[in-house]
């Protein structure tokens, strides 16, 4: 059996700056495509693959899409406890985030990865301002 997530510790450290995440924010907004708007200072971009470093990050994954994540505090919560439909590929750019799963506490530092199999639920706490880079193989 497979387990439910894993971490690569310094998977790649050449992370996207606070600039290229706050220009993927803007064009997101000047396009009209989606933006999710959680508790004040974070939001979810759904292009994050138009951001340069991304694409290769992407091919050696074999991910199809990338959402980009970003606080600009520290939060006690993002979007809850929460399962996803897809397995999920995160890579922690900026900051720190804490992610709890199966009772289990990791914290993700810049250029961590953290894999999590869909169905599977976690939670994740920004404990500061942050970027990071969710994908999917679909």
């Amino acid at each position: 059996m497979k387990p439910d997530y894993w971490i690569k510790r310094k998977y790649n450290n050449n992370t996207i700056t606070w600039e290229e995440a706050l220009e993927n924010l803007q064009y997101s907004r000047e396009n009209n495509l989606l933006i999710k708007i959680h508790p004040p200072g974070f939001y979810v971009c759904q292009h994050g693959e138009k951001i340069k470093n991304i694409a290769p990050v992407m091919k050696d994954l074999k991910c199809v899409s990338a959402h980009l994540y970003i606080n600009v505090f520290s939060q006690e919560e993002n979007s809850g406890k929460h399962k996803d439909q897809m397995n999920v590929w995160f890579w922690q750019c900026k900051g720190r985030t804490k992610w709890i799963i199966n009772k289990e506490e990791n914290i993700l530092e810049e250029g961590d990865l953290i894999f999590v199999k869909k169905q599977v639920y976690h939670k994740v706490i920004a404990l500061e301002p942050r970027v990071g880079v969710s994908m999917s193989d679909r």
